[in-house]
């Protein structure tokens, strides 16, 4: 993936074994860091719906380059170039662990390009979108990109 300093960023973790409750609503934490700043953020993520298996962090979580580091301090401080990572570990068992990365880059203002997902196991789908903020070259057709993954 690949974000924007001064965008936001929502984590999400699917498990595929089962939800550890199938009738209540459950949560899991995750960790974002920043190895280039030092800054570390804590997450919680909510499964939604119900038993879906799906977690996300409801409240997207700021990335800025402006404001100076603090962790748990509600954003997370990058800069161009800087990656960073996200990791999970499962709290029933600690084999179960999951990680992402992801670059920040200077904001742009034509295009973005997004992935369906921060996390992807082996053999996985993935979908790509690519928005055009200024609507390409030809207003009236549309356009065509080339995404290599």
């Amino acid at each position: 993936d690949v974000y924007e300093a001064d965008s936001v960023v929502v984590v999400t973790v699917t498990y595929t074994d089962g939800v550890p409750n199938q009738t209540a609503i459950d949560s899991v934490t995750v960790w974002v860091y920043n190895p280039g700043t030092g800054d570390t953020e804590t997450l919680i993520l909510t499964e939604t719906p119900d038993t879906s298996g799906v977690f996300a962090n409801g409240t997207a979580r700021p990335l800025t380059d402006t404001q100076a580091v603090g962790v748990e301090n509600g954003w997370l401080r990058v800069n161009a170039g800087d990656s960073i990572y996200v990791d999970y570990t499962d709290t029933d068992d600690a084999a179960d662990t999951a990680s992402g990365q992801a670059l920040i880059v200077n904001p742009t203002t034509g295009s973005t390009l997004t992935l369906d997902f921060d996390i992807y196991e082996a053999d996985s789908v993935v979908v790509v979108t690519v928005t055009d903020t200024d609507a390409g070259p030809n207003q009236t057709a549309p356009d065509t990109v080339t995404v290599t993954v």
